[in-house]
């Protein structure tokens, strides 16, 4: 069986800034990976390594320079008419900075509701608004919150609304770039707790981008290690982390349990373990 998302040997070079002159800097060399349907996988990875470039050309906001990105077997770059509605219906995004999403001067269910529209247009509003209800309480939020604004909601709240509106599509990945970094620890665990559940009742398959080995480990079946542009080290999360066999994720447990393995933030984090 195919995996649900299948990228195979992506390059991206970004351009020389301003004026400059040369090759540009390499982001991404010969990136390959998959997740499968119904699972979650992490991609680890220090800043600067490329984990947002590599987001962004999944989602299909930037081209590569070479490889492809298939999800259900449909190339996500050269997809076009019915083949594109049906990519960006099943493919969402969950940012690092809910705010990003969120129109301010929008109530919450219309925001919610946005993707449903553009994608099912003769959907009458009072359908839209039926399942907008649906979809905040599924996050945990009450129907009644739909109208209100961003600004009366807590960070946690507002990432709360962002995974909803992920969901109005009926999407069947998220990718989910630092969707908890903004976050104190326990609302960290809330949210990671919800992603977990909807995980499992709804049979999403999650990639999750993140730079905290401890998230990963709390939240993921497999894990790509990510360094300077090239994955070092991919497979299941427990084996990798416990026998790693790269020297740069070594190098990224070590740095991370010194400053978490001993505490209880981190057993906070890792409330579902795997």
């Amino acid at each position: 069986m195919s995996p649900l998302l299948d990228i195979r040997g992506l390059s991206k070079r970004h351009p020389p800034r301003g004026f400059g002159r040369g090759a540009g800097v390499l982001a991404l060399d010969d990136i390959s990976l998959t997740v499968e349907a119904g699972s979650i996988h992490g991609l680890v990875g220090e800043s600067g390594s490329g984990k947002s470039t590599l987001a962004r050309i999944v989602m299909g906001f930037d081209r590569p320079d070479s490889g492809t990105v298939l999800l259900g077997g449909v190339d996500v770059q050269s997809a076009s008419g019915e083949a594109l509605t049906k990519v960006r219906r099943q493919m969402q995004m969950v940012f690092q900075d809910p705010g990003g999403s969120l129109d301010p001067r929008q109530r919450i269910w219309k925001t919610v509701a946005e993707p449903m529209g553009l994608l099912e247009p003769r959907l009458a509003r009072l359908q839209r608004r039926e399942k907008v209800d649906a979809l905040l309480a599924s996050v945990g939020l009450q129907p009644a919150d739909g109208d209100r604004f961003p600004h009366e909601f807590s960070g946690g709240q507002r990432q709360r609304i962002a995974i909803a509106r992920a969901l109005s599509t009926n999407a069947s990945l998220i990718i989910a770039d630092e969707p908890t970094s903004a976050l104190d620890l326990i609302v960290q665990a809330q949210v990671l707790n919800l992603l977990m559940d909807l995980q499992e009742t709804r049979g999403l398959a999650i990639l999750f981008i993140s730079h905290d080995l401890a998230v990963v480990a709390a939240l993921a079946d497999t894990v790509s290690i990510l360094h300077r542009g090239r994955i070092v080290e991919t497979g299941r999360t427990g084996e990798v982390f416990a026998r790693p066999q790269s020297a740069v994720t070594a190098a990224l447990l070590e740095q991370d349990a010194v400053s978490l393995a001993s505490t209880d933030q981190l057993k906070e984090k890792i409330h579902y373990p795997r």
